[in-house]
């Protein structure tokens, strides 16, 4: 499978926020708002889906907790 260089940018910029959404997601835990942690955690899990929808990686391999139902959303 073949991916073009704007998927690649998309999924790069996709994991980015993800990766941006945790950060946040754990400081939010360290201060104690778990409800908003959550919220933001689950986000970060999504923007990572979709990211991982968009290469073509063995995602069992890489992302063995990834479910069809995370990655549609």
């Amino acid at each position: 499978m073949a991916i073009s260089t704007p998927d690649w940018r998309k999924a790069v910029d996709l994991g980015d926020q993800a990766f941006e959404e945790a950060k946040a997601a754990f400081a939010l835990h360290e201060a104690g708002a778990s409800e908003e942690s959550q919220a933001i955690a689950e986000a970060a899990v999504q923007q990572l889906a979709k990211s991982a929808n968009i290469i073509p990686i063995p995602k069992d391999e890489f992302l063995p907790g990834l479910t069809r139902e995370m990655a549609s959303k």
